[in-house]
């Protein structure tokens, strides 16, 4: 489960570790009041896979009560830190206005973010964005950029959505355009992560 995998992918000391272990299997349960009791010090102590849940937790009224304002404030720390899905999330509360001031311009900065971390769905997203010019200044390059990216990273759903867009794109685009966009595809690489912050309380 990702949850899990994260706890060892940022390399929580062993102390906030257990505290991890603890909140997943009580989340497991749905006892989410005590999966906050043990995440919210992790979160405090600047953990961002916790302070992304904290975010989920208040955006789903999970054991806590349904809280846009106090959803965006974690998805917020979370990423500031590098979290990609925290990324998008925010980027997705910018563009509907839900817990947030409508702004497409952040709206575009966070989905950037979240593309550039290798974030399937917000490279979709940032392509079509491109594609429009809904935001930013069209750019079919671009464009092309993210969708096939988005394609070949998105699975059965994003993946889909993604290749139909860029086989609408192709018919906008010059042969010279195609071969730019291929040539930056090929180049691509992910942001590297954020260095793992070791959460630790006592």
């Amino acid at each position: 489960m990702y949850l899990l995998a994260a706890a060892f992918v940022l390399g929580l000391s062993g102390a906030a570790e257990a505290e991890f272990a603890d909140g997943l299997t009580a989340y497991k349960r749905y006892d989410f009041a005590a999966a906050l009791e043990e995440w919210q010090p992790l979160a405090d102590h600047g953990d961002q896979v916790t302070q992304f849940y904290l975010g989920e937790m208040y955006r789903q009224a999970q054991g806590v009560s349904y809280d846009m304002t106090e959803a965006s404030r974690w998805y917020r720390k979370a990423a500031e830190q590098g979290h990609a899905e925290a990324q998008f999330q925010l980027a997705e509360m910018y563009e509907s206005g839900y817990g947030l001031d409508p702004d497409p311009a952040q709206a575009v900065q966070w989905l950037t973010r979240a593309a550039e971390g290798g974030h399937a769905a917000a490279m979709q997203r940032l392509g079509n964005r491109y594609a429009t010019g809904e935001g930013v200044n069209q750019d079919l390059v671009q464009a092309h950029l993210w969708l096939a990216l988005a394609a070949t990273r998105g699975g059965d759903v994003v993946g889909f959505l993604a290749g139909t867009d860029l086989r609408r794109l192709l018919d906008r685009m010059s042969p010279a355009e195609i071969s730019k966009a291929n040539r930056l595809v090929e180049q691509w690489q992910p942001r590297p992560a954020a260095p793992a912050n070791a959460a630790s309380v006592g």
